[in-house]
């Protein structure tokens, strides 16, 4: 009898053994020069029936030179942007595939930043390193600052199911306002990892200083450490909702 339970156990010690290295993971960047990814940005919000918006934007992030201690050099451009929008009864909309967009300075804005390339470097985490600019137009840096082949930076050190970590920044646009948010790994397995996050945005300072909660859930891939999939939604005290998806391009959607 225990010449035929000892095979059992020991193969139960090595499925066990197996299964906790899935659960460990060194999560970093590992892509090669010229790696090439489209971005697709979409966005909802509605403010209290005073103001809708839709967008989508597609941005392509193209790996330039990797350094030897692992810093990305990357071009980004964006491809196109979808924008419709309506604020107390008067429309806006613009797609810059079509002509006609010049009509309104906003639109010619956009318009005019279409295949633009911007460079920035990150390291192997995902961390913005030199900030985005563009390469060969002079435009404010602030309308590209949100753009990054990752939506947040990567832990620098090895990842276990429910560890957690924080992240504080602010709005390009207005510096007072602070996001504060908290990331957790959900879920590991031998093909990614599933993060969830939590962030409060306010002002830095005012009396309420966080007056809006964001909620995120992201999969990302364990092999390249891209991101396969992600999505946040912001509820803004006696204001509104506003709903973010980020997914990498599928084939035919130019």
């Amino acid at each position: 009898m225990k010449k035929t339970i000892l095979p059992f156990f020991v193969a139960a010690i090595l499925v066990s053994c197996k299964k906790e290295n899935y659960a460990v993971a060194d999560l970093k960047l590992n892509l090669p020069k010229d790696f090439e990814q489209s971005v697709i940005y979409e966005a909802d919000v509605s403010t209290n029936s005073q103001m809708t918006l839709n967008e989508v934007n597609v941005v392509n992030y193209k790996v330039d030179s990797v350094a030897k201690n692992g810093h990305y050099y990357m071009t980004g451009k964006l491809k196109r942007a979808n924008v419709n929008q309506s604020i107390l009864g008067d429309s806006f909309s613009v797609d810059t595939r079509e002509s006609g967009n010049g009509d309104s300075d906003l639109g010619s804005d956009i318009q005019n930043l279409v295949n633009k390339e911007f460079s920035f470097r990150i390291n192997a985490y995902g961390r913005i390193i030199e900030k985005p600019k563009f390469k060969n137009i002079d435009a404010d840096p602030f309308l590209i600052e949100q753009y990054n082949i990752l939506p947040f930076a990567l832990p620098e050190r090895k990842l276990i199911e429910k560890l957690t970590w924080e992240e504080t920044t602010t709005n390009p646009i207005d510096k007072k306002v602070e996001l504060k948010t908290t990331y957790t790994i959900k879920k590991i397995d031998s093909k990614s990892i599933n993060v969830s996050s939590l962030g409060l945005m306010g002002y830095n300072g005012g009396s309420d200083k966080y007056r809006a909660e964001i909620i995120g859930s992201y999969v990302l891939d364990r092999k390249t450490g891209l991101l396969i999939s992600g999505e946040k939604s912001l509820k803004m005290k006696e204001t509104g909702e506003m709903t973010f998806k980020i997914s990498p391009q599928m084939k035919g959607f130019e």
